[in-house]
């Protein structure tokens, strides 16, 4: 840590006035914005990121949303994929709960392309109903 002071130090002196002021200038935009960061965080975020510059704070939070946000598209993903239209339940119904979760996936950049969505539709639909398949199709690509 000694090294890189000592190192900005000379590297500091050397530039001009204006290259100075601009980066001072860039400095003190960095500690507001942290200070910002750290106003609207929780306590406990706070304490966990109050001696670190924007950018680790910003690298940090990425990563923490990141894992939570992508442990929710495996779980939706999975209620998706292991839904069934129960024997006697409403197609209405059925298709929009299907809905639902595509709608969630895509808030979490799950990106799935209409011919795999109907296709999975379909194939989830109970046997009662399998003579509906063009009709139910045709419905889910109007939608």
């Amino acid at each position: 840590m000694f090294l890189k002071i000592q190192f900005f130090f000379v590297l500091y002196e050397d530039i001009d006035n204006e290259v100075r002021i601009k980066y001072q200038c860039h400095i003190d935009d960095d500690k507001q914005a942290t200070c910002v960061m750290l106003a609207s965080m929780i306590l406990e975020l706070q304490t966990q990121h109050e001696n670190m510059d924007v950018h680790i704070i910003i690298m940090y939070l990425k990563e923490l949303f990141y894992v939570t946000s992508r442990t929710k598209s495996y779980e939706t993903s999975k209620e998706l994929f292991h839904c069934k239209m129960a024997k006697g339940s409403s197609m209405n119904t059925y298709l929009l709960r299907m809905i639902d979760y595509f709608k969630k996936l895509g808030h979490l950049n799950f990106v799935m392309d209409l011919e795999s969505s109907v296709d999975l539709v379909l194939q989830s639909k109970h046997k009662s109903v399998l003579g509906a398949s063009r009709m139910t199709r045709e419905l889910i690509t109007i939608m």
